[in-house]
């Protein structure tokens, strides 16, 4: 099963080639997120590389780390579709609690990367 995780920008671009099927996963990336409880929601940004080939289909989830789905932010579980050189948001809604914490942390994870012909 292919991922990417919220752990920076997987992989480097790398030239694509006419005619060539890349394998759907190198074309996107994702970056890390930061935010506060103050600060909601946190906007996740799923980038498609600028490549013409079809549609890429993916699935998404948050998965609890220190932060917890119930008090900290609202889990979210869905797919998306991506064109050629366009960004996908997805936005994580986070709750603010009235528990004095430490920094705490989830992973938004885009997993199940296919073209959409597949």
């Amino acid at each position: 099963m292919s991922m990417l995780a919220n752990t920076g920008i997987i992989p480097e671009s790398q030239p694509v080639l006419p005619d060539l099927n890349p394998d759907p996963e190198s074309l996107l990336s994702l970056a890390n997120e930061t935010g506060a409880e103050e600060t909601t929601p946190m906007t996740f940004q799923v980038v498609r590389a600028a490549d013409g080939e079809d549609m890429i289909a993916y699935d998404f989830k948050t998965v609890e780390g220190t932060a917890d789905r119930i008090n900290d932010y609202e889990e979210l579980v869905a797919s998306a579709w991506i064109s050629s050189g366009e960004t996908n948001n997805h936005v994580v809604n986070i709750l603010d609690d009235p528990a004095a914490e430490a920094t705490e942390v989830f992973t938004f994870e885009v997993f199940n990367i296919r073209y959409m012909s597949q």
